[in-house]
């Protein structure tokens, strides 16, 4: 099956679970094409040998010719958003990328493959409207996540409702698609996998506590430190791990500083996943505050390399974590010795602390498995496909 995915930078470090679609629909027999619309003037290769294009510089002169012979179709495209009553901000940046979205077309066009994916709910969609504009008789498949939804780009909607399917990754926006009008035939909730690592069992490290992610406010950092610090002063062997980086490090660096944690507090920055799973089987128990979070990656390979998670109450992490049998549920501004005496008992019982780590894989074994996820998409564009030549 050829696909041609759509999403806004290709590829993007921050999005790991893109990659690992794209690479899982590989090694299952799909011929995949990549297309980013971000100007993208990175001067490294991509890593990855998946056929792509990146709006580099080469590609940005490429669209703005294609913008001529697509003048008609984009002037539709602008008139369009202005009746839909875009904001001024996205109808700006939606210009912006005008030439991405005309060598898209084209691309698509010459190529002709047999589903175009919109990997991201917003700007791709614009790439759907010229496509039916232009009488391309391909199936479109549309994802919206909680990012899309929130970030309410009027023409999402819009192609939404005219998709063939549309796919999202919790039960929990359900809802909120068919208040868009879209019918429940036309949505699919597809969780979203990982890789299953099979991982030797390895002794981890004694009173060990980890967080990945951005380092910003909005994902409970300052509250982590707070409860962290009570299970500190009650076990002084205890140490935290925290992977990632973001606007906020400078602040958490002083903040940690301000409470005496330096020596239990390490801060690893940025590391390529493979690393972060090496240094995630290490450790017991992670500490995940975010404020806003539907099913976050970071808790699942966590939970895949036996790391008991303490989560935030945050939309549809039931789905993940059964309370007090594969983790526990908080609520990120929680009183932090709540969130301390949970983390200390768990340290105190060694038995219940194993059983666990081995429910929390298993899991995601069971449910969570990129393999499993994305051969239900597969599935899915073949019916689309055999619908489509049983009306011919």
């Amino acid at each position: 099956m050829k696909i041609t995915y759509i999403t806004m930078l290709w590829p993007a470090a921050s999005e790991t679970f893109a990659i690992r679609d794209v690479k899982t629909l590989l090694d299952q027999g799909h011929d995949i094409d990549v297309i980013g619309l971000r100007p993208d003037f990175r001067k490294e290769r991509s890593p990855y040998t998946i056929p792509s294009t990146r709006m580099n510089l080469k590609n940005q002169i490429k669209g703005f010719l294609f913008i001529i012979i697509y003048l008609n179709t984009l002037i539709k495209l602008l008139i369009e958003l202005l009746k839909l009553r875009e904001t001024p901000k996205n109808i700006f940046k939606s210009v912006l990328l005008f030439p991405a979205v005309a060598l898209s077309v084209s691309k698509i066009e010459n190529n002709k493959p047999d589903i175009v994916h919109l990997f991201w709910g917003h700007f791709p969609s614009m790439i759907a409207w010229c496509m039916r504009q232009r009488g391309l008789d391909i199936p479109i498949t549309h994802f919206l996540g909680p990012y899309d939804l929130s970030y309410n780009y009027k023409l999402s909607s819009v192609i939404a409702n005219d998709a063939d399917m549309v796919f999202t990754h919790t039960p929990d926006n359900i809802e909120t698609l068919t208040n868009m009008d879209i019918t429940n035939d036309q949505i699919t909730c597809v969780l979203r996998g990982i890789d299953i690592e099979d991982t030797p069992t390895k002794q981890k490290q004694p009173n060990s506590f980890i967080f990945v992610g951005r380092l910003i406010k909005a994902k409970g950092i300052f509250e982590m430190i707070d409860a962290f610090e009570r299970i500190y002063n009650a076990t002084p062997s205890s140490f935290l791990t925290i992977i990632g980086d973001g606007e906020d490090r400078k602040k958490l660096e002083n903040y940690i500083k301000q409470k005496n944690l330096n020596d239990a507090v390490h801060l690893k920055g940025w590391m390529k996943p493979d690393d972060v799973l090496r240094i995630l089987s290490d450790h017991q128990i992670m500490l995940f505050l975010s404020h806003s979070e539907r099913l976050p990656n970071a808790v699942k390979e966590a939970m895949m390399m036996g790391v008991i998670p303490i989560s935030s109450n945050t939309i549809g992490i039931e789905t993940l974590i059964e309370h007090d049998h594969n983790g526990y549920i908080v609520h990120h501004d929680n009183d932090p010795q709540d969130i301390a005496n949970i983390s200390i008992n768990l340290l105190n019982n060694d038995k219940k602390r194993n059983d666990m780590a081995d429910s929390a894989r298993k899991a995601i074994i069971d449910t969570f498995d990129v393999k499993q996820s994305m051969q239900r998409y597969s599935n899915i564009w073949t019916d689309i496909l055999d619908k489509k030549k049983r009306q011919i």
